[in-house]
């Protein structure tokens, strides 16, 4: 399923509680693996040293002194660093209320202060979140993982279920055995131990936490416990057809990037069928004036944003401003995305490959 705008509970409740309330101080950074806190706070302190200098620029009446105490342990502490890890980091504060959150994929950096809260980024972090578990299938044992975004992490299986090495024989070793040719015996006991552990993975991992089950496997192996499982959450759509014997942990992070962005590809083309079904229901509007409009009138239901798109302005009054100080450092797209949360609305961030306009709109009637 494309997580298009299912925010984060803490996000949510943080924009409700803020509404009206800007301006706001918005800061993304890239970072590395286990990037060092030392370079961290160098990287926020330069882009809060720019966003000072916006905010006396565009918003002169505010004060740094309010705004300054919820960024300033990133610069000064390192142990404010100990729990943020990932490929970027997003701190938005209106000098009352601060959210803070790591990232799972790399962030352009930012500085920014704006009458809204800048929160493209999060959603486009949100909507890039693969999370699902990979079941590595041999035929008398397995090894099972769990994604995170970008991050494949090996999950530690209390047993074997089903004991494939005694009921198969211990003389043959996994790579070995997915090369012979098998009597029916051995595929009757490999089919008892795939039933086994196919119940195992379902009632431990995929029940308890609704998790997409993707295999990765030899293709006589994968068809043989797609045909005996029971496991409503594993796909039918993603699998990996390679034998996992003797890969190494970068091979297997080759071939799991390869599916990742096979996923990415068919969240873009699923979102272009409903703009197409929507474009026959005369339901669809990519003009900004119109688009606009139906924002500020809660009409839109779904939102989609060019990735990395920008047009300086504002709404002001329910209309488009794009003359003022704070609308030249404004990016409008970010608050129609605002809005339309607020309204109910869904909103996707589109690759530019496959969306030209920077915005659209399918209404809701």
């Amino acid at each position: 399923m494309f997580m298009a705008s299912e925010i984060s509970t803490d996000l949510r409740t943080f924009l409700q509680e803020t509404t009206d309330q800007g301006p706001f101080v918005t800061i993304y950074l890239p970072m590395e693996d286990e990037q060092i806190p030392e370079k961290s706070k160098i990287q926020i302190k330069n882009l809060a040293k720019h966003a000072e200098g916006v905010m006396a620029t565009a918003w002169p009446e505010s004060k740094w002194e309010t705004f300054a105490p919820a960024i300033d342990p990133f610069i000064n502490d390192s142990l404010a660093w100990a729990d943020i890890h990932g490929h970027g980091f997003g701190l938005i504060t209106n000098g009352k209320r601060t959210y803070v959150q790591a990232l799972g994929n790399v962030v352009n950096e930012q500085a920014m202060v704006t009458e809204t809260p800048q929160i493209l980024p999060l959603l486009l972090d949100n909507q890039r979140h693969f999370d699902f578990d990979l079941l590595a299938l041999n035929i008398d044992r397995v090894e099972f993982y769990h994604n995170d975004g970008t991050t494949l992490t090996p999950v530690a299986l209390p047993a074997n279920p089903g004991r494939m090495e005694a009921t198969i024989g211990a003389e043959l070793r996994g790579g070995e055995k997915n090369s012979v040719s098998k009597g029916p015996d051995e595929l009757s006991d490999q089919r008892r131990y795939y039933t086994d552990l196919d119940k195992f993975i379902t009632d431990t991992y995929s029940k308890p936490h609704q998790r997409m089950l993707i295999l990765i496997g030899l293709a006589q192996n994968l068809r043989m416990f797609h045909e005996i499982s029971k496991n409503l959450y594993l796909s039918n759509r993603y699998q990996i057809e390679a034998s996992p014997v003797n890969l190494t942990k970068p091979e297997l992070d080759d071939l799991v990037d390869q599916m990742r962005q096979e996923w990415r590809k068919d969240q873009f083309e699923h979102a272009l069928n409903r703009i197409d079904r929507a474009t026959s229901q005369k339901r669809y509007r990519s003009d900004l004036g119109q688009v606009v409009d139906a924002v500020v009138n809660g009409a839109v239901e779904h939102l989609y944003i060019q990735s990395g798109a920008r047009y300086n302005g504002r709404i002001k009054d329910m209309q488009l401003e794009g003359s003022s100080e704070q609308a030249q450092h404004n990016n409008l797209l970010n608050d129609l995305a605002d809005i339309v949360l607020a309204f109910g609305g869904k909103v996707t961030l589109m690759n530019a490959d496959y969306f030209s306009v920077p915005v659209s709109a399918i209404l809701r009637y």
